[in-house]
């Protein structure tokens, strides 16, 4: 609400009321016309029953949807792109959620990524955990041991290994097995700062991750240290390489707030200064 104050008498303007929907355009249809309007059926509106933290596509056209209280689906409908339904609640989901999410969670997700072979859902969480889903059944599972929030989560191009953030290091985990249970995870270390982006190369050996300090590394995830997992300690990875985002010279830092391989190689990083930078790695194929 907002406060003005004439002659001694306080008057308060409500602010407007918050509204949660999903707006989902075509982008194969014309484009939008000069009065602002789109094209007859080019855009969707989606009704939420609460506020939506990330928004991502699975491989299927499912749109995937996470904030409090868990991850909503929304399915297309046949015959019409445009048109969607909730997936409704999974019998198995351990979590009761908030009502209308089909993966139940109590408490904030903050990071989303479906896998690319739809079979997998990982969540990144306020209380420091990874939630992972199986969308065939509901099933959860549960990745811990984390410092901090996890703010990213991406997966590499196979779908067989899933990143994850927390505090300054990377953690990977393997899912070639089926689920990450039982495998050694890897930590991608040597950031000094909180890991704020992640981004797996199209080969889906190297990895890259930024941070709150605008520094980028890359790693081998092939290239690691062996640890133990019946002694709590994950494998290593070390960087490859490590670069500095600054605008110049006695700049301050600034956070990496994005990560993206082109297809050709190219690591671009988006800052929160506004500004991009493209390193491009011959060595890597």
């Amino acid at each position: 609400a907002h406060t003005h104050t004439e002659n001694a008498h306080t008057h308060t303007t409500p602010s407007p009321p918050r509204t949660q929907s999903l707006v989902i355009a075509d982008l194969n249809t014309p484009a939008f016309g000069g009065d602002g309007n789109a094209p007859a059926g080019s855009v969707c509106v989606l009704g939420l029953s609460r506020a939506v933290d990330c928004v991502e596509f699975m491989a299927d056209g499912t749109i995937c949807t996470c904030g409090y209280g868990g991850v909503t689906l929304f399915r297309p409908t046949v015959g019409d792109s445009l048109a969607y339904e909730i997936v409704p609640r999974y019998a198995k989901t351990y979590h009761s959620g908030i009502d209308g999410a089909t993966l139940g969670y109590k408490g904030w997700l903050l990071s989303l990524a479906p896998s690319p072979t739809g079979e997998w859902i990982a969540s990144g969480c306020s209380d420091n955990t990874v939630r992972l889903w199986k969308t065939a059944t509901g099933q959860d599972f549960k990745c811990g041991g984390y410092s901090s929030k996890i703010s990213c989560v991406v997966w590499d191009p196979s779908g067989r290994v899933c990143a994850t953030s927390g505090s300054n290091q990377a953690t990977l985990w393997d899912f070639s097995t089926g689920s990450p249970a039982g495998s050694t995870p890897l930590a991608c270390v040597g950031q000094k700062a909180s890991v704020t982006a992640l981004a797996f190369h199209p080969n889906g050996r190297h990895f890259a991750s930024g941070s709150s300090d605008g520094i980028l590394k890359v790693y081998d995830t092939q290239a690691y240290d062996a640890g133990d997992l019946r002694q709590g300690r994950p494998h290593i990875a070390h960087a490859l390489c490590s670069f500095g985002t600054s605008v110049a010279v006695g700049m301050p830092a600034s956070c990496v707030e994005h990560l993206v391989w082109s297809r050709s190689g190219v690591l671009i990083a988006a800052c929160a200064q506004g500004k991009c930078t493209a390193l491009r790695f011959r060595a890597l194929s």
